[in-house]
């Protein structure tokens, strides 16, 4: 599963701190983020091109951009642009709208608040707002609120305030972890969070009962375990704790083999044995396990599929690698 590509849009001197935390964070969290002022980062620089037409190739590689306007616009382009008089970041925005792109965009509580004093008086001199492009950065943010043009151009003009770096993380997460419920997956899968549980076949016998054990081959114990067989979409749960499943260990042992015994309704050709666990990091996995009936009784049948849970309104179980 390919990772999100976000696109970060800014002003670069002002926000560089805030702008580092944000990548960094998002990269935490399993997403690829493009951002000009990190030559470690997904950007892409063309010797060939100015640095602004770089950027907007870096928008249309993206996913989705996330914008953040705080007290600075910007320097304007100049005239043999195609954005001349606005700045790269309004650029930005403006190209990613041509292009259809998600965006999200987030501005500090004291810019907008000052905003609100420009548009009802021209004359006032802002505290905060970068004072020789107030009008522009006003303007950038009326235009990004303005309901009709956010209609015709079948756009979002919904933004969110943020104060601080440490209230602004955990909102960008949010909003693309909604629009992108998938990533979750993508984060669930790295190395350091994986526990990875495995249904190691022991016998079947002619009265339809099944004997094996989940083992535990992650890097981290298995929590509120749970497991049996499933019928189509009519499960059987078999086995139960509130407690976890350490590493290399196996679920309880339920018969004198050391193994569990599921007792599986005879004579149904297509069963599941799955097993439900979640992992110290608030991972939650599944495991499936397919057998197929034979006139011995049950046997394993075809390679296991693994799930991870997704806990948002799209979410639920998505299959994983």
């Amino acid at each position: 599963m390919s990772p999100v590509h976000v696109f970060l849009s800014s002003t670069c001197y002002d926000l560089q701190d805030l702008r580092f935390e944000l990548a960094n964070h998002l990269r935490a969290h399993a997403f690829e983020v493009s951002q000009s002022d990190d030559y470690e980062s997904a950007f892409r620089v063309d010797p060939r091109l100015d640095s602004v037409t770089s950027c907007l190739l870096a928008v249309e590689r993206a996913d989705v951009v996330v914008c953040v306007l705080d007290r600075r616009y910007g320097p304007p382009l100049p005239e043999e642009h195609a954005y001349a008089g606005r700045s790269a970041t309004h650029a930005e925005l403006l190209f990613a709208k041509e292009k259809s792109k998600r965006v999200f965009t987030f501005v500090r509580d004291t810019s907008l608040a000052e905003h609100q004093r420009i548009l009802a008086d021209g004359g006032y001199e802002p505290c905060w707002m970068e004072s020789n492009r107030k009008e522009c950065l006003a303007q950038l943010i009326a235009d990004q609120r303005r309901l009709s043009d956010a209609v015709s151009q079948k756009r979002s003009n919904w933004f969110d305030q943020f104060r601080t770096s440490v209230d602004l993380k955990p909102l960008i997460l949010k909003r693309l972890l909604d629009e992108f419920p998938e990533q979750a997956s993508s984060f669930a899968m790295r190395a350091d969070r994986l526990v990875r549980l495995y249904f190691q076949w022991k016998s079947a016998k002619p009265d339809g009962t099944i004997v094996g054990s989940f083992v535990n081959v992650g890097n981290g114990p298995a929590l509120d375990v749970k497991c049996g067989w499933r019928i189509g979409q009519n499960e059987s749960q078999c086995w139960h704790t509130q407690g976890g499943v350490a590493v290399g260990g196996e679920i309880g042992s339920k018969d004198h083999s050391g193994a569990l015994a599921f007792s599986v309704p005879w004579g149904q050709e297509a069963v599941v044995m799955y097993c439900e666990y979640g992992t110290a990091s608030g991972d939650r996995f599944r495991v499936e396990a397919p057998v197929r009936i034979t006139h011995n009784g049950y046997v394993r049948e075809g390679p296991e599929q693994f799930f991870v849970w997704i806990g948002n309104k799209n979410g639920g179980w998505r299959r994983a690698a």
